[in-house]
């Protein structure tokens, strides 16, 4: 399997990359892992890396599934699940998805499952009861900016409101980043249904789990970012000019699965201790 470096040695030699077909089809995902650290993105997108499922990544795979299964039954059933119901796809999906997680020596994977637990209960009983869905992880596609764009919003509402369930390991505040909303307004201009309203409802792994509503109205501002961002993002991608931010708060061994991989092709430390 070809390394960074041999990557870059070989577009320096080879035909444009663009030839390659590389980052055709963006999504919103996609740019933000580059924008974020365009290592990773080459490890996990352009190499197509094996990516050992971090901790991090399991609770909140597993939270999201029981979540949107249940609201799927709901749309095709008009009624919400009962609890011992959802408690029952919560555990099926834990297993499946830490059965080949990789847990820090600092983890506990049983305090961890009663979080998740916790987490999945708590949006269930206070925010599923409110939601309408009309359609439940909905395939969307289209073209922003000259660029090619798929992917999957959570829920798309009677109302047009694309709403997206997410973990957070904090409250969130009241302010959302740009990555977040670039992903919703991303959904809303692909989606034919959508209204321009969205919402993102975060999650928290606090040992209080909290529900975080972060209501928004896609505007033109909103749009204009968008066909900036992504031709821009995708002829970085291109130029095959792939660094770490080591400074990013997400650069640890426990939220990047691709951490020995960073260590291995650029040196340094990647912070967080622990294996």
């Amino acid at each position: 399997m070809s390394t960074v470096l041999e990557f870059r040695k070989g577009a320096a030699t080879a035909a444009p990359s663009e030839q390659l077909g590389l980052a055709d089809v963006l999504s919103p995902s996609q740019v933000a892992t580059f924008l974020a650290c365009p290592a990773k993105w080459c490890f996990k997108y352009l190499l197509d890396l094996k990516e050992p499922k971090t901790s991090s990544l399991a609770v909140g795979l597993a939270v999201h599934a029981p979540i949107t299964q249940a609201l799927e039954w709901k749309r095709l059933n008009g009624m919400d699940v009962e609890a011992g119901a959802v408690d029952e796809l919560f555990e099926q999906a834990w297993a499946e998805e830490t059965d080949q997680t990789e847990f820090r020596d600092d983890e506990e994977p049983g305090q961890l499952h009663d979080q998740a637990r916790a987490m999945v209960r708590k949006y269930m009983t206070e925010a599923a009861p409110y939601l309408k869905p009309a359609a439940v992880e909905l395939p969307i596609a289209g073209e922003i900016g000259g660029v090619r764009i798929r992917g999957r919003l959570d829920i798309l509402e009677e109302d047009g409101c694309v709403t997206e369930i997410k973990t957070a390991a904090r409250n969130p505040g009241d302010e959302m980043t740009t990555d977040h909303r670039a992903q919703l307004a991303t959904y809303c201009l692909l989606c034919p249904k959508a209204s321009g309203k969205a919402r993102r409802d975060t999650i928290t792994k606090t040992k209080v789990v909290q529900i975080v509503p972060q209501p928004i109205e896609i505007g033109p501002a909103d749009v204009a970012y968008l066909e900036a961002i992504y031709p821009q993002a995708q002829e970085a991608m291109r130029d095959g000019v792939f660094y770490p931010r080591r400074d990013s708060t997400m650069c640890s061994r426990k939220y990047c699965a691709f951490w020995r991989d960073c260590e291995n092709e650029y040196g340094g430390v990647v912070k967080g201790g622990g294996r």
